[in-house]
Formats: C-alpha cells, sequence, structure tokens
C-alpha cells in the first residue's frame, strides 16, 4: 500500500475515538480531517482507518433499533414499512411512500420523517 493510502473526500474512522471524518487534504503520509463539518486536525495516516459504508450504516442502525426496541415490518411491497415498538401490537409510525405501484416502498432521508402520524 502506497504512503498516501487516502484522498480528499475520503470517509476515515479515527482509530482512537472512533469518530467518523471526511479527509481534506492527504499528504506525505499524513491526513487533515473536518469532522461534523469543522476543521477536526491532522495525523498520521496510520491513526486512521477506512470505513465500510454499508457495514458502518447496518451496524449504527442495529445499534438505534436495539437502544429503543424498534423493529420493521414490510407488509407487502405496495404498502409503507411499519415500525413497532418491542410488544406493541401497532406500528407507532407507518415509512415510506409507495415509488409506483406494485413497485415497493422507498425511504430516503427526505422522506423518513413524513411518516403517517395518525
Amino acid at each position: 500500500m502506497s504512503k498516501n493510502r487516502f484522498k480528499a473526500g475520503d470517509r476515515v474512522r479515527l482509530k482512537k475515538s472512533g469518530t467518523i471524518a471526511l479527509v481534506v487534504i492527504a499528504k506525505n503520509g499524513w491526513i487533515a480531517y473536518d469532522e461534523n463539518r469543522r476543521i477536526g486536525g491532522a495525523c498520521p495516516m496510520e491513526d486512521v482507518e477506512s470505513i465500510d459504508r454499508k457495514t458502518d450504516f447496518l451496524t449504527r442502525l442495529s445499534e438505534l433499533m436495539r437502544e429503543f426496541d424498534v423493529s420493521f415490518i414490510a407488509h407487502k411491497t405496495d404498502m409503507p414499512i411499519s415500525a413497532y415498538f418491542k410488544d406493541d401490537e401497532i406500528p407507532f409510525a407507518r415509512l415510506g411512500k409507495e415509488n409506483n405501484k406494485g413497485c415497493g416502498v422507498v425511504i430516503t432521508p427526505d422522506n423518513i420523517m413524513e411518516y403517517d402520524k395518525e
């Protein structure tokens, strides 16, 4: 692996804190990074690691679901996904909107809060 294995725009995890940061500059074995939309600092490249977006997302979603005792159920492909608290028989939210009749539900960061509030 080359000395500059990261490049500007890469998302990395800081090994000491576990924080995910965005690489702003990568040069001569060092990176400068942006943490939560503010300049976080600089460190040697060996102090950061690559992240796998899929695994990170699913891990964080799993942690939230476990913390709040939530499960999701998709009843049919053309119906919203229901979100349930543990041991509840009635969903606390129905998430997502039909994409096309019979083609499933699409949930995005922009529409996840547009749940059926009734």
